[in-house]
């Protein structure tokens, strides 16, 4: 809990973790307020916009200066709200980090430090080493009687500790995670089709990955232009005639009737998805980024793109890694969604070609998987 969030609240035992943290000061600014008159009022201050402290006029050294003092003040207030919290035992906890606290201004000592120099000055002080320190410690004798109720008294006296209490504790073991990326584009090799690709290998798939993520989204008649714009930004040193290859390529794609249920109204562009994956005995963690989930009535289809030239002419041809990552994909939608039949697919954007895959292609791949 924050020590904001337990303002009002009380505890018989409280502990102040990271107790050693100095306050936040890189979050002040960029915008400070100042005044030319020392001590001017809130509403008399000015903004001053300032990004670092090297180049502060001097307003802008004595804005900041004030700023830094009130995120001090604001700090030890917080630690008076977090100690008056605790009715008996109030635990501070902290670690030395790097210089000497204790040689800081007293304004800008932390609160391990200050709690440090106050118990110093008290007069029933004791201390313990410990394996990773000296832990300080002060205490007063219980004047009031302990209220307990009768059946509090009764529960302690009878209660007997639970089984699990002295058994060994299980072995614990992490579950593998696995990315369906990994049996992607790197998993496969093929051509290079186009004599003016651009030099940085992955370009033109990622290119259409995000043309094919954007475009559905934009009207038909912005779609060209909207696209010319993204690329311009996203592949300025590709040539303009290989651009407007990918942008072509796109837009086929994207408005072709036949994809209609791909970019519908209910499908979503890189849809990230993750969750637990059993095949066999063994349990793994799946997560990845489909690049078009549509989910129906009855049905969810999974698409991935492949940008490959040319593509595969049948399902007998596609690589065993992209029915890998489909299968790994449709055995977590199969979790996410169990009422639902779940479908996948390969959308060539070089032909604009949707693939099904078969359940039977799937299913042998996810048993091969080397996961």
């Amino acid at each position: 809990m924050t020590v904001h969030g337990a303002k009002g609240l009380e505890a018989d035992v409280v502990y102040l973790l990271d107790a050693d943290a100095p306050p936040n000061l890189g979050k002040l600014g960029p915008l400070f307020f100042g005044s030319e008159r020392p001590g001017a009022a809130a509403e008399e201050t000015v903004p001053i916009y300032s990004t670092h402290s090297g180049g502060d006029s001097s307003l802008a050294a004595a804005a900041r200066a004030t700023a830094k003092r009130r995120a001090h003040e604001e700090y030890r207030r917080l630690f008076y709200v977090a100690a008056t919290r605790a009715r008996d035992e109030l635990i501070i906890c902290g670690v030395q980090r790097m210089g000497d606290p204790h040689k800081k201004a007293i304004g800008e000592k932390t609160w391990h430090a200050l709690a440090e120099d106050a118990f110093a000055d008290l007069p029933k002080m004791s201390g313990r080493t410990l394996d990773w320190g000296e832990a300080r410690r002060i205490e007063e004798a219980q004047t009031h009687p302990v209220e307990t109720c009768k059946e509090e008294r009764a529960s302690e006296a009878t209660a007997t500790p639970p089984l699990w209490i002295r058994a060994p504790a299980p072995v614990e073991y992490r579950r593998r995670r696995v990315a369906p990326s990994d049996f992607g584009e790197d998993s496969v090799s093929g051509s290079s089709f186009s004599p003016l690709r651009p030099p940085e290998k992955f370009l033109r798939g990622r290119a259409l990955h995000k043309l094919l993520e954007m475009l559905p989204e934009t009207p038909a008649e912005r779609r060209r232009a909207a696209g010319e714009a993204l690329l311009k930004v996203f592949a300025p040193g590709a040539p303009d005639a290989e651009r407007r290859h990918w942008l072509d390529e796109a837009l086929v794609v994207v408005e072709d009737a036949r994809f209609a249920p791909v970019f519908s109204p209910q499908s979503r562009a890189e849809a990230a998805v993750a969750g637990l994956v059993t095949r066999g005995t063994e349990d793994f963690l799946v997560s990845g980024q489909i690049d078009r989930l549509a989910v129906l009535r009855d049905t969810v289809l999974l698409v991935d793109y492949k940008t490959n030239r040319p593509p595969p002419k049948s399902e007998g041809e596609v690589p065993d890694a992209y029915a890998a990552q489909l299968a790994l994909y449709r055995a977590l939608l199969q979790t996410i969604y169990p009422d639902h039949q779940i479908e996948a697919a390969l959308l060539w954007t070089y032909d604009a070609r949707l693939m099904p895959i078969s359940a039977e292609r799937l299913d042998h791949a996810f048993a091969r998987a080397a996961l």
